[in-house]
């Protein structure tokens, strides 16, 4: 790739760039917005002057007025109505939007494709336009300024816009028009006229087959004119008929003069690796000759990776490489060469996504050669700093190994001694552990001895207890049977003390009557009462017998 002249005529500045971003970045937005409820899209297109902002503004619910040249102006004029402008020059420098709630319609008022306005404000709109066609299918319609009955200039610039758009099916408006033929009649001459007029290209469809629908707009001269064209019943035939229309996709193209913005991005990315080569050169060829270096692993991976960049190994878009490559400088530089780079990459990776609309941008597919073919003896250097630190790290890694192994070996020599020391110490454990299982075991023999011994005693203890417990036993038998004898020798000697007491009274008894008889029954003594007398001896005898009963009873007791 060669490298780019530097060209200052036509080229844009950098400002220019840049206010041109957020302003195509606020209209895709708006857009998108708008068209968040998936509707439909109405794209007005034609050139200056064909009535596209009259248009607009009617469907949106202008009202208007004739000025005193009889020129439709409006009677409240807002931001959402587009300036109109009968004249050849432009005043609708940025696309109107309308949404239309009501029957789902977002409808654009873009400015004209030939207008006179500059090549910038020409480039912004047909950016614009190409970012909202490509966002899906849309209602295109073609606005023309045809007052008379026959096709305006047999209709050139309206074949050169669908050549441009790579022939899409669209829609015209014939506006302004002031005969007096019915709607009808003028399409089918306007048709006529459509059919005879030859594709520029061979092989190419004619301009008739590329028309889908014709609409008329007719031109309001006199006020009663105006309130009969433009009055609220036409403005809702006039939405009838758009919401009648079909959607067509239409092919993004290549942007006239688009080169201007290939070029600035060219010619700067170009001066910017020129200045960042300068300073790396002078860098490195500073630190050339340094021998006391030492391997810097960060410096080499930094270097490895630059190498990579320019051979583009990862395939990077181009905006991506260039904030890469300006990301890796700046690293290498160590900020002392900064360049003041950030609005050119704004710029670069902003119009980016539209590289396939862009002339020219093809050339900065290959960005990396032509910073390989700028940055030859930074290669250089960089090679020779590559195979240095190669060798600085080879020869910092054997070193690095030889202490490694040094240090593994006495490594392994502390290991060894610490196994043996462990063995040992392991031994006299086992050792250790061995006398004090012997320990363990004659204590728990003497524990055993102990215990068995206690238990003989508690044994012996336990049968003292129980011979004494059999002698208690016995030595109660024994006074149960010896109280059993003495009860039963009581009981006879109170058997044998009352047979002896019965006898007695018998034999007295006997006696007595004995006495009697032979005394003839003398008569007994009456005491002083006159009452028999009581004897002395049978008081005695009865009262020795009672005694004798109440001691016995006692024992038995």
């Amino acid at each position: 790739m060669n490298n780019p002249k530097d060209k200052t005529q036509n080229m844009p500045s950098e400002e220019m760039l840049l206010n041109m971003i957020p302003v195509i970045q606020q209209l895709v937005e708006e857009f998108t917005r708008n068209t968040k409820n998936q509707g439909s899209v109405v794209l007005f297109v034609g050139s200056t002057g064909s009535g596209k902002s009259t248009t607009f503004n009617f469907l949106s619910g202008g009202e208007f007025k004739l000025d005193h040249n009889e020129e439709l102006e409006l009677k409240n004029p807002s931001n959402i109505f587009s300036k109109m402008n009968a004249g050849a020059i432009s005043v609708t420098k940025e696309p109107n939007f309308f949404y239309n709630k009501n029957n789902n319609h977002l409808i654009i008022d873009f400015p004209g494709f030939l207008d006179t306005n500059g090549d910038f404000d020409q480039l912004l709109i047909e950016l614009l336009f190409n970012k909202i066609v490509s966002l899906g299918a849309l209602k295109v319609i073609y606005v023309i300024n045809n007052p008379q009955n026959t096709l305006q200039n047999r209709g050139a610039d309206l074949q050169e816009f669908i050549r441009q758009m790579d022939n899409p099916k669209i829609n015209l408006i014939l506006n302004c028009y002031m005969a007096k033929w019915p709607d009808d009649k003028l399409r089918n001459k306007i048709k006529e006229d459509l059919e005879s007029v030859k594709s520029i290209e061979k092989d190419k469809p004619n301009l008739i087959s590329l028309i889908d629908k014709i609409l008329v707009k007719r031109r309001a001269a006199h006020q009663e004119d105006l309130d009969i064209f433009f009055s609220d019943e036409q403005r809702n035939i006039f939405w009838n008929e758009i919401e009648e229309l079909t959607k067509t996709q239409i092919k993004p193209r290549k942007i006239p003069k688009s080169q201007i913005i290939s070029q600035y991005i060219l010619s700067k990315a170009t001066t910017i690796i020129q200045q960042y080569g300068k300073s790396l050169t002078y860098i490195f060829n500073s630190d050339e000759h340094h021998q006391d270096e030492k391997y810097d692993s960060q410096l080499h991976q930094q270097l490895v990776q630059f190498q990579s960049l320019l051979n583009n190994q990862n395939n990077y878009s181009p905006s991506q490489w260039f904030l890469n490559f300006i990301q890796i400088c700046e690293v290498l530089t160590q900020d002392k060469h900064k360049s003041s780079s950030n609005d050119f990459l704004k710029i670069f990776q902003y119009f980016e996504q539209f590289a396939q609309f862009i002339d020219g941008y093809q050339q900065l597919e290959n960005i990396n050669q032509l910073a390989q073919q700028n940055l030859e003896s930074v290669q250089k250097l960089f090679n020779s700093r590559i195979e240095y630190q190669e060798k600085i790290k080879k020869a910092e890694e054997e070193k690095r190994r030889a202490e490694e192994e040094k240090r593994q070996a006495e490594e392994d020599k502390r290991k060894a001694e610490e196994e043996k020391r462990r063995a040992e110490e392991d031994k006299r454990k086992a050792e250790e552990e061995k006398r004090q299982a012997e320990e363990d075991k004659r204590k728990t023999e003497i524990e055993n001895l102990k215990i068995q011994h206690q238990v003989e005693i508690e044994k012996m203890k336990q049968e003292t207890v129980r011979l004494q417990m059999e002698n208690l036993e016995k030595e109660k038998q024994q006074m149960i049977l010896k109280h059993d004898l003495e009860q039963k020798n009581l009981r006879l000697q109170i058997e044998n003390a009352n047979n002896s007491a019965n006898l007695m009274n018998y034999q007295s008894r006997q006696n007595c009557g004995s006495h009697l008889a032979s005394r003839n029954c003398k008569p007994k003594k009456k005491d002083k009462n006159g009452k028999p007398a009581k004897t002395g001896k049978k008081t005695t005898s009865k009262t020795t017998q009672q005694k004798q009963n109440q001691a016995t009873k006692r024992k038995l007791k």
